[in-house]
């Protein structure tokens, strides 16, 4: 019991490398009735977070579509411009998170070094990019990231790192410290994580985020208000404080830390 309680609380002091205080999360799922396309989603998250920004007493808002512990977390490969891979090495498949700018404003992810996502990363802008620090490091170990270029790999040729004339390029534009993206233990077996502007690759599953200084809870009627007033037929549901994410992520060590006292 004294070894689950203390690995218990070394987990409860892991850096989540984001803030649950005062922050409201809320989902949305655009149906293909209304939504048909890229630019309709775009569309869509430009106002709604325009106008969840500006509700009184939020302090920043965003949203993304894959929210941390949300268990909604996708891993795809991407490689660094001239980066050259280890010996027996494997295409790196960091986590990848689409989100807008003022997201990272909204959860309390902190600036390493560059900038966060802003109004200019718009559609037709050059394609930008932040990573975290694990994969910056990973990437350019003695160089500085910004201003470096990433690119997908290819499947159609048969050195799927090879650069071609299809390749699209992005360009870094900011580090940002590392997030506990899937649970607050399984950070060694990660890669990094990147992030990717909704305004230039658009979803139409978003989890907007609202910071505030008091409780996150009064915020829920004028979010739900919002998004109606774009799309009256549009639910918000999975409601809930950033804290129900974490505290829901500690299920599987709580459960056996308790059951050992009975």
């Amino acid at each position: 019991a004294g070894l689950l309680f203390a690995g218990f609380r070394k987990v409860l002091e892991v850096d989540r490398g984001f803030t649950t205080k005062g922050v409201l999360t809320g989902e949305v799922s655009l149906p293909s009735a209304g939504y048909a396309d890229a630019e309709a989603f775009g569309h869509f998250t430009r106002e709604a977070v325009g106008r969840i920004r500006n509700l009184p007493g939020v302090k920043a808002a965003g949203a993304t579509d894959s929210l941390p512990l949300g268990n909604s977390a996708s891993a795809s490969a991407i490689l660094a411009e001239g980066y050259k891979a280890r010996p027996g090495e494997s295409l790196l498949a960091p986590a990848e998170v689409r989100i807008s700018d003022g997201y990272f404003e909204a959860i309390g992810t902190k600036l390493v070094a560059g900038r966060f996502f802003t109004e200019r990363d718009a559609a037709g802008a050059t394609r930008a990019i932040i990573v975290d620090d694990r994969l910056a490091r990973r990437f350019w170990p003695d160089r500085n990231p910004i201003g470096r270029r990433m690119y997908r790999p290819s499947d159609q040729v048969d050195d799927p790192a090879a650069i071609t004339q299809n390749t699209e390029f992005y360009t870094v534009v900011g580090v940002v410290s590392e997030m506990k993206l899937r649970n607050l233990t399984d950070g060694d077996k990660l890669v990094g994580a990147y992030f990717i502007p909704l305004s230039q690759e658009p979803q139409g599953g978003l989890t907007f985020v609202l910071r505030t200084d008091g409780d996150p809870g009064t915020l829920s009627g004028a979010l739900r208000r919002e998004v109606a007033a774009i799309d009256p037929q549009l639910p918000v549901f999975e409601m809930q404080p950033m804290s129900y994410w974490s505290n829901r992520s500690l299920a599987s060590r709580c459960s056996p830390a308790l059951l050992s006292i009975r």
